[in-house]
């Protein structure tokens, strides 16, 4: 006598990482092969939205710009299909290319359309522009170094939420949601050498949905910037749910805390500002659990990581002779 028994596999749901590529595309073919192999993950689906700028500035408080016609002198414009190919070395769900010399319209326009008022009555309008907002001039009660740092920000902010609109758009072609979204830089790399699958398996699923997680975006800067306490740059992860309440929102809840400081003080208190929305908006900011280094000029494929991590020593070391001498 045969009994034929029937089972049924019910499909298995496989964990889903978004991960957002922003900001301006700098040595991505050396760490391209990098990022490809941090999320090499099994039984792990990882898929890339990328949201870049079709030029490269030197847009840093960091510069030796004094005025401003100068603060937008050294775009250096990509080739448009050198760029695509460039970010297609990923192989993005999607992708959107921004004018970079667009961000102070984009301050005006979008975040702050009130700065178009024809009102003569507008107070705020008037102390704005009596900061030199729209336009910084030298009579500007804001320092050059606050304005730009300012505009370098909201660029990153403006980047994480293109980059997190064209993820949503996707999740509503498909009817699927993502589980945990990290935002990563292009020329930011991690250590894996001493990493196994299962501790990288840790960090991007198991910690972001841990109980007690689910409020928290996690935030994790380079040790070398500990002294610094730099907040705006490397990357963010955390449950999916929590990570787009908070980056959808980032941006503006930074601009509203500087408009009240600019309204009540006259300054930008720069990097305080984003220490207060760490502690105060539910993020963590600790040390990073792995070594991370960003792909400076003077990289080669060939680099190790550690060679990749000193080369991002000296850049450090350089930015703070320069920073130094300008006091």
């Amino acid at each position: 006598m045969y009994i034929t028994i029937y089972v049924y596999l019910s499909e298995v749901k496989l964990m889903k990482i978004g991960v957002l590529l922003i900001g301006q595309v700098r040595n991505f073919d050396i760490s391209v092969d990098h990022i490809k192999k941090e999320f090499d993950m099994e039984d792990i689906e990882v898929d890339y939205f990328c949201h870049t700028w079709d030029s490269v500035a030197n847009f840093s408080p960091w510069n030796n710009m004094k005025t401003t016609d100068e603060r937008f002198s050294d775009l250096q414009f990509h080739d448009h299909a050198e760029l695509v190919d460039t970010i297609n070395l990923i192989n993005p769900k999607k992708y959107k290319i921004d004018s970079y010399n667009n961000l102070e319209y984009l301050y005006e326009n979008l975040y702050y359309p009130e700065a178009n008022s024809t009102d003569t009555d507008n107070t705020v309008l008037h102390h704005f522009r009596n900061l030199g907002w729209r336009a910084y001039d030298s009579e500007s009660k804001l320092t050059y170094a606050d304005w730009v740092y300012f505009f370098s920000l909201l660029g990153q902010f403006y980047s994480s939420a293109r980059a997190l609109d064209l993820l949503c758009e996707y999740e509503k072609e498909i009817g699927e949601k993502y589980d945990v979204i990290v935002r990563w830089r292009y020329d930011l790399v991690s250590q894996l050498k001493h990493r196994t699958n299962g501790q990288r398996a840790n960090t991007w699923t198991e910690e972001p949905l841990q109980s007690g997680a689910w409020d928290t975006i996690f935030f994790n800067c380079l040790n070398i910037w500990n002294g610094m306490q730099c907040s705006g740059d490397h990357y963010w992860y955390g449950a999916a749910g929590a990570f787009k309440s908070f980056t959808m929102n980032l941006d503006t809840k930074y601009i509203d805390l500087v408009r009240s400081r600019i309204m009540s003080s006259g300054n930008i208190l720069n990097e305080n500002i984003m220490q207060e929305l760490i502690i105060n908006k539910r993020m963590s900011s600790r040390e990073s659990p792995k070594p991370l280094a960003v792909v400076r000029p003077g990289a080669t494929k060939e680099m190790t990581f550690d060679q990749l991590y000193d080369l991002e020593l000296q850049h450090e070391q350089t930015k703070r002779k320069l920073a130094g001498n300008k006091r």
